[in-house]
């Protein structure tokens, strides 16, 4: 019964890390590699996942729907960044054909061009760069042979609610996840970004309006997935919350613990961190001045769950995947990496 999945949505509330940094770059940089403190590894969570179990017979196992790739995403396993996916479509004229080899020394089209041309090892990084124009081929090609051959049409039901957004950046990303998610049956993992939440003015204009969108986008996705909800997980993040007072130009500024939205066939419904009868007094704020709310739970914490019980990852791998992990439970005697159990194991 498509109703009762309404069940399936979890607030994660209170979200962080010790000592939380406020800086917009040196947070997006910690949340996403891992690793509190380290500002310059572009190493993320997700591609260190996606390299411990790369599969060779599962030719997209990620994607970003975005303008630029997110440090999530980056690592050694090269995972393509796509604008827009229509905008993949080769002209009619233009072949993408096949690389050279020992029978045929010049290919065809524009894998022959480019692989004639190959790289020169004495030169640093020309042999990765080549190898990257290779992958962002046969990337081309897998969608030409897997994507755009096969019409996207949300759910009926599904499309108001993205048609309502607008035709923008956002609503295109979140359509074209969802049409991974749907056409290609091995991929694993879909990212895309909304921006807009650096509300320090007009927070009582702005933040109404990016809430609908995004309340739009999860209702839309949560429609046209209808077929495949028992494996699916959505998850937002935000690298820090906002403060809990006003400022002065009607907006808020750079906070400490931020809140999650998790929904899936397997997402245990309800609303997590968020009861005073399991606060000590006085715990929900990091400063005397009530401005910053405290975090409860280690956003690492969230990751875990997110690997071990929805992506399916072995605990032997966790601490290569989140650096340190085992000895971050060991150590914590905060309940930082207390299991919410927002996932159904």
């Amino acid at each position: 019964d498509i109703d009762a999945r309404g069940a399936n949505l979890a607030f994660l509330h209170r979200i962080g890390y010790q000592n939380q940094n406020r800086s917009h770059f040196s947070s997006q940089q910690f949340w996403e590699n891992g690793i509190p403190g380290n500002v310059r590894l572009e190493e993320g969570i997700f591609n260190r996942y996606i390299t411990s179990y790369l599969d060779e017979e599962r030719p997209l196992q990620a994607a970003t729907l975005s303008g630029n790739q997110m440090v999530l995403m980056k690592g050694e396993t090269l995972i393509p960044v796509i604008g827009n996916i229509d905008s993949l479509q080769l002209a009619d004229n233009v072949q993408l054909g096949t690389f050279p080899t020992a029978d045929n020394p010049l290919g065809t089209g524009l894998k022959g061009a480019y692989g004639q041309a190959g790289y020169n090892q004495g030169i640093k990084y020309n042999k990765k760069t080549y190898d990257t124009g290779v992958a962002l081929l046969n990337n081309l090609q897998f969608f030409q042979d897997n994507v755009l051959n096969r019409p996207y049409f949300p759910a009926p039901n599904a499309r108001p609610y993205f048609d309502a957004i607008g035709n923008n950046g956002f609503r295109n990303n979140i359509r074209d996840s969802a049409r991974l998610l749907k056409q290609v049956d091995d991929i694993q993992i879909v990212g895309c970004n909304q921006g807009g939440y650096d509300t320090h003015g007009g927070e009582d204009t702005r933040f109404p309006v990016l809430m609908r969108d995004l309340g739009l986008a999860l209702t839309g996705l949560y429609h046209d997935l209808a077929d495949i909800w028992d494996d699916v997980l959505v998850v937002t993040m935000s690298e820090f919350g906002r403060t809990s007072q006003e400022n002065g130009n009607r907006g808020t500024d750079h906070g400490e613990a931020s809140l999650c939205f998790a929904m899936g066939g397997a997402v245990n419904g309800g609303v997590y961190n968020c009861s005073r009868a399991s606060w000590a007094n006085g715990d929900l704020f990091s400063t005397s001045n009530s401005r910053y709310v405290a975090h409860k739970t280690d956003y690492r914490n969230v990751y875990n769950e997110i690997l071990s019980r929805h992506l399916g990852d072995p605990d032997e791998q966790m601490s290569s995947i989140i650096p340190d992990y085992d000895n971050l439970v060991s150590r914590d005697r905060n309940g930082y990496f207390d299991p919410l159990n927002f996932i159904n194991a």
